[in-house]
């Protein structure tokens, strides 16, 4: 994989010439999965350290459920006071790249001052005072595909103008191109930011090298464990969340094979070991 991207996260210069591991921790007991749930900050930072020894290159933080059958979802400042403490010790205490999952402008700040490199928004920056926050910033942005698609046109057009229109107002309100990267955004078709059907998540998976070269920025995947995996690899009698770790890796390295640059994942080793394989095979 040729070394030509660059994602810029505050002190921290990412380069791609093999594929990034992100390690999930979940600081909210509503998130999809039940994987990774640390909701006390003590177990949130000894859970992204074990992540880390395991090879994650980022660790990726979230307080704010996108599920959408969520019968509780945190205020701003439940939020922050759930993330600010993780991102303190792990600044201090770590080199790898923070990154926080959230779209609500003042957590943005929170973080960012907490020592966070990346924001990870499922929204792409469209709540009020997003865009402005990270502008101000040195943070690196990753922009999530989070609109419904038209079954009338073909998926992938659509996917790439949105993500380029939003590459453009990020451009143009000063976040430099380096400082970016994009998400195609696979999910189950919930209502909520995750809006794309069965078909269209493996109509994705099956085009994804488009969005490899074009935006040319890095491209983040978060295959891990997700609903439709556990349907595709049992489709009489879908597999729990528990048991699509296969499918996971599977998905994760046909990904990485169109061109993903960073995988997302709950499972940081079983990936790293199946990322070591797949580079070795490839450099052969």
């Amino acid at each position: 994989m040729p070394d030509t991207l660059i994602l810029a996260c505050a002190q921290h210069r990412l380069s791609f010439s093999l594929p990034k591991i992100m390690g999930i921790v979940n600081l909210n007991t509503q998130s999809f999965s039940q994987i990774g749930r640390k909701p006390d900050a003590k177990q949130a930072i000894a859970y992204a350290k074990q992540l880390i020894a395991e090879g994650a290159d980022l660790i990726d933080l979230g307080a704010e459920p996108t599920n959408p059958y969520v019968t509780h979802s945190p205020g701003i400042e439940e939020e922050i006071r759930a993330l600010v403490p993780v991102v303190q010790a792990l600044a201090k205490e770590t080199s790898v790249i923070i990154s926080v999952d959230t779209s609500r402008a003042e957590v943005m700040q929170a973080v960012i001052d907490a020592g966070a490199h990346l924001i990870n928004d499922v929204r792409a920056l469209t709540l009020p005072g997003a865009l402005d926050v990270v502008a101000k910033s040195q943070v690196g942005i990753c922009l999530m595909h989070h609109l419904a698609v038209s079954k009338e046109v073909p998926l992938l057009p659509q996917i790439y103008h949105d993500l380029q229109m939003r590459l453009d107002v990020c451009i143009k309100a000063g976040i430099h191109a380096s400082r970016i990267c994009i998400d195609p955004g696979f999910g189950g078709g919930a209502p909520g930011v995750f809006y794309k059907t069965e078909t269209q998540n493996r109509q994705l998976l099956q085009q994804l090298a488009i969005l490899a070269v074009t935006p040319k920025r890095p491209l983040l995947v978060g295959l891990s464990r997700k609903g439709f995996i556990g349907r595709w690899m049992s489709p009489e009698t879908p597999v729990s969340e528990y048991e699509r770790l296969p499918g996971s890796l599977a998905a994760a390295l046909w990904a990485v094979g169109q061109g993903a640059n960073i995988i997302r994942t709950h499972d940081v080793n079983a990936t790293m070991q199946a990322l070591r394989v797949w580079a070795h095979i490839a450099d052969a």
